[in-house]
C-alpha cells in the first residue's frame, strides 16, 4: 500500500510541475485581467460545489457492509443529481454574477464574456458525471497507478489546450476551455479503466447513511469555500479583475511549494498513520518523521523564494506581474505556517477526530468574517493576504495545542527541528542574497543561485541533523521501488 500511495504522490508532483509550467507560459501570454476574469468564473462553480460536499464518495469507499451493486448505483444517483444541480444553477445564475462584477470590469464586453465563460465552465459538472463511480472504484481498489495516468492525461490536455489557445489570442477563454479539456480527458480515461453503466436501483437506507457520514466534511467545505471565495469575490467586486489576477497568481506561487512538497509527504504518511493508530509509539515516530521531512524541504524553499522573489517574477513571469511581489511576501508567511499545519491535520484525520478540524474551521471563519471588510478597506489586496496569515497563525496554535496532548514531546521535538531548519535556511538566504546582489539579473544566474542555495542549505543541515542522510536514502529507495511497480 505504501508504494501504491507513492504513485499518488508522483501524480501530485508531475501535475504540479506541468501546471507550474503552464502558469508561467500563461503569465507571459495573458494579461492580469484575463486571470482575474477566469478567477471570477471559477468562483461560481467552486461555491456551488457545496451541493456535492457531503462526503458521499468517502462514505462509499469506507462502506464494507452494504450490497455493492446497490451502493454503487445509489452513490451514482446522489452525486449525479448534485452535479446536475450545480450545472443548472451556475448556468442560470451566470448573467446575475456577471452583472455583480460589472462595476469593476473594464468594459461591457467583459461582462458579457464573463457570463458566457461561467455557462461554458458549468459543462464541467456534466462531464464529471461520467466518472462518479470510476473515481471511487479506483480509490477503493487502490488503483493508484491508473488514477495517476488518468490525472496526467487530464493535466496534459489542459496544458496543451490552454497554452495553444492563449498563443492564438483567446485570452481568458483559453483557461476556461483548457479546464473543459482537462475534465473531458480525465473522466473518459477513468471510465475506460473502470467502466460503469447505472441501473435503476436506489437504496434510501444507503443514501441516508452516506449523507449522514459527511456532516463534518460539509462544515469544513463551507468554511473553505467562504474563506477562499469570499476573499476573491470582494477583491473582484471592490478592486477589479486586474487586482484579482495579481492576487490569484501570487496565491498560486506562494501555495505551490506547500501543495507540492508537503502534499506528497502527507499523502504518503496519512495511510501509514491510519494503520498505526493503535500503536502509540509507532504512531508518534511516524508523525514526527512526516513533520520533520515536510518542514525540512518546504521551509527553505519558501525562504529561498522570498529572497529571489523579484528575480523570479521579473525573469519567469514578466515585468507586468511585478505587483504580485509584495502580495507574495505576505502569503509566504501563511504558507510557512500551513507547512506546519499539514502534518498536524493528518493526525486528526487518521485518528478519526474530524470534529477538531471542524472547530478549527469555524474559528477561521469567525476570524475571516470579522477582519475581511476592515482589512480590505485598510490595505486593499494586501489586507486580504494579511488575513490569510492571521488565520494560519490561529490554526497553528489551536491544532498544535490539541496534537500536543496526543504526541508526547511534540513541542520540544518540533521546536528543536525548526531551530535547525531555520538556522540552515537563513545561512542559505544570506549566501543567495549576496550572490544576487553581486551578479547580473538573468536566467543563468537565477539557476546558478538557486543551485548554490540548495547546496548551502544542506551543508549545515547535514551536521545538525544526523538522520538526514538516512532519510534521503530511504526516500530514494522507496521511489525506486514505486517506479518498478507494474
Amino acid at each position: 500500500a505504501f508504494f501504491g500511495v507513492l504513485w499518488s504522490g508522483g501524480s501530485l508532483f508531475f501535475n504540479q510541475a506541468i501546471l507550474l509550467l503552464v502558469k508561467i507560459l500563461l503569465a507571459r501570454l495573458l494579461l492580469p485581467e484575463d486571470f482575474g476574469l477566469a478567477s471570477m468564473a471559477f468562483i461560481v462553480l467552486s461555491s456551488l460545489n457545496l451541493i456535492n460536499a457531503f462526503g458521499t464518495g468517502s462514505a462509499y469507499i469506507r462502506d464494507r457492509k452494504s450490497d455493492e451493486f446497490k451502493a454503487k448505483n445509489t452513490l451514482f444517483y446522489l452525486d449525479a443529481i448534485a452535479l446536475f444541480l450545480i450545472f443548472l444553477i451556475s448556468f442560470l445564475a451566470a448573467p446575475y454574477v456577471a452583472d455583480f462584477f460589472s462595476v469593476k470590469l473594464s468594459s461591457s464586453e467583459s461582462s458579457v464574456m464573463l457570463k458566457h465563460m461561467i455557462q461554458v465552465l458549468s459543462l464541467m459538472k456534466l462531464l464529471d458525471i461520467l466518472a462518479i463511480i470510476p473515481t471511487r472504484l479506483m480509490t477503493k481498489n487502490l488503483m493508484f497507478k491508473q488514477s495517476t495516468i488518468a490525472s496526467l492525461f487530464g493535466t496534459l490536455a489542459y496544458g496543451i489546450t490552454t497554452v495553444t489557445l492563449a498563443f492564438l489570442g483567446f485570452g481568458a477563454w483559453s483557461i476556461i476551455l483548457g479546464q473543459i479539456a482537462n475534465h473531458l480527458f480525465l473522466n473518459l480515461t477513468k471510465l475506460l479503466y473502470c467502466p460503469f453503466f447505472p441501473r435503476l436501483v436506489f437504496s434510501k437506507e444507503i443514501a441516508g447513511k452516506y449523507l449522514k457520514f459527511g456532516r463534518n466534511q460539509f462544515v469544513n467545505s463551507v468554511v473553505n469555500v467562504v474563506i477562499t471565495n469570499g476573499g476573491d469575490t470582494l477583491i473582484g467586486r471592490i478592486l477589479g479583475a486586474t487586482v484579482l489576477g495579481f492576487y490569484s497568481l501570487a496565491m498560486h506561487f506562494a501555495g505551490l511549494l506547500v501543495s507540492l512538497i508537503a502534499g506528497i509527504i502527507n499523502r504518503v504518511m496519512f495511510p501509514i498513520l491510519s494503520k498505526l493508530q493503535d500503536d502509540k509509539e509507532g504512531f508518534r515516530r511516524a508523525f514526527l518523521k512526516s513533520f520533520r521531512l515536510s518542514a525540512m524541504f518546504v521551509i527553505p524553499a519558501i525562504i529561498g523564494a522570498v529572497v529571489l522573489a523579484d528575480e523570479i517574477v521579473f525573469l519567469v513571469f514578466g515585468e507586468k506581474w511585478a505587483s504580485i511581489v509584495p502580495i507574495f511576501y505576505i502569503l509566504s508567511i501563511s504558507s510557512f505556517l500551513n507547512s506546519l499545519i499539514g502534518p498536524v491535520s493528518a493526525v486528526f484525520n487518521s485518528l478519526n477526530k474530524p470534529e477538531l478540524l471542524r472547530k478549527n474551521g469555524l474559528i477561521k471563519l469567525f476570524v475571516f468574517s470579522v477582519l475581511i471588510f476592515p482589512f480590505i478597506k485598510w490595505r486593499g489586496v494586501l489586507g486580504v493576504a494579511l488575513i490569510m496569515v492571521v488565520m494560519s497563525l490561529v490554526s497553528y496554535f489551536y491544532l498544535s495545542r490539541h496534537v500536543s496532548k496526543i504526541i508526547d514531546g511534540y513541542y520540544r521535538y518540533t521546536f528543536g527541528q525548526l531551530s535547525k531548519i531555520l538556522f540552515s535556511s537563513f545561512v542559505m538566504a544570506l549566501v543567495v542574497y549576496y550572490i544576487k546582489s553581486s551578479f547580473p539579473v538573468n536566467i543563468f544566474w537565477l539557476f546558478v543561485n538557486t543551485s548554490i542555495g540548495v547546496i548551502i542549505y544542506f551543508i549545515p543541515m547535514s551536521f545538525l541533523d544526523k538522520d538526514l542522510r538516512w532519510d534521503l536514502e530511504e526516500i530514494k529507495i522507496a521511489f525506486k521501488h514505486a517506479l518498478k511497480l507494474k
